[in-house]
């Protein structure tokens, strides 16, 4: 089917009113084809050029980094918008089975937390911790689903830590990112460099309390069995960020279990140095 000239038009019998309704049905046609051949060149084109955004993105970033771009490859990550931090929270990251048998291990050889650079408030920080073994699988299975979602080389990550609060237990405010200026900035970062990114995940639901607040972003996250949260600790030329301040708020009721997994801008190698 295509235009009809008026002569053959009249040949076919077609009136002149048909003819023209005939020819302009024809350019919408063509019209509508060109459109939509248009707009699916342009999607082919624009989901190529994201892809290759991406990859691009992921080949220039640091070893020790992240970004959100990356994160949110995983349609599971939910990003807290704020032009303040970099935070994104996984609902259900970690399977329940998972979480119960890293709630056993921490139970197992948990101790007092320390804080750096201490400010002599002794109630600071008065949750139990546990270094939790890399080879267990337990804790390889965490190290794995966290790659998956980072692409953080897992050499530059501390080892993972295991929390435990009791009734009336907290971790006042702070931040995770060491002060260049701190008297044990050079004990924790001669080696490794700053924190770049913190990723906790939430081990069991909290009858009361417990939740976790950004005051400074306006978010608290509320404890969820296998809820994961993460968080750039620098600003983009490479400072702490003091918008990172989050506080784990006392618990009311029940005990709080989380793990905590740091990540670094160099290489860990802290034990094997000292």
């Amino acid at each position: 089917m295509g235009q009809y000239a008026p002569e053959t038009q009249r040949q076919a019998g077609y009136s002149a009113e048909a003819g023209l309704l005939h020819n302009s049905a024809w350019e919408q046609s063509k019209k509508c084809v060109t459109a939509a051949l248009t707009q699916d060149c342009y999607t082919a084109v624009f989901g190529l050029a994201r892809r290759n955004a991406l990859a691009i993105a992921a080949y220039m970033i640091q070893p020790g980094d992240s970004s959100l771009e990356i994160l949110r490859r995983d349609p599971r990550v939910l990003h807290v918008p704020s032009p303040k931090v970099e935070m994104v929270i996984v609902p259900n990251f970690l399977p329940a089975d998972l979480c119960a048998e890293l709630v056993r291990l921490i139970d197992i050889d948990r101790r007092p937390s320390t804080v750096a650079d201490y400010n002599g408030d002794d109630a600071f920080r008065t949750s139990e911790t546990c270094d939790l073994k890399a080879e267990d699988p337990a804790v390889q299975e965490v190290e794995r689903r966290l790659f998956a979602l980072t692409g953080i080389d897992a050499a530059h990550g501390e080892p993972l830590q295991g929390q435990r609060y009791e009734v009336g237990q907290e971790f006042k405010q702070h931040t995770d990112w060491f002060n260049p200026d701190g008297p044990d900035w050079e004990k924790y970062c001669s080696v490794a460099g700053q924190r770049t990114w913190t990723f906790m995940a939430y081990l069991n639901d909290i009858d009361a309390g417990g939740a976790t607040r950004f005051k400074v972003v306006g978010k608290t996250v509320k404890p969820e069995t296998g809820k994961l949260v993460g968080w750039n600790n620098r600003l983009p030329d490479g400072r702490g960020n003091v918008s990172t301040l989050h506080h784990a708020m006392k618990v009311r009721k029940g005990l709080k279990y989380v793990i905590t997994k740091w990540y670094r801008e160099r290489p860990w190698g802290w034990a094997e140095n000292g």
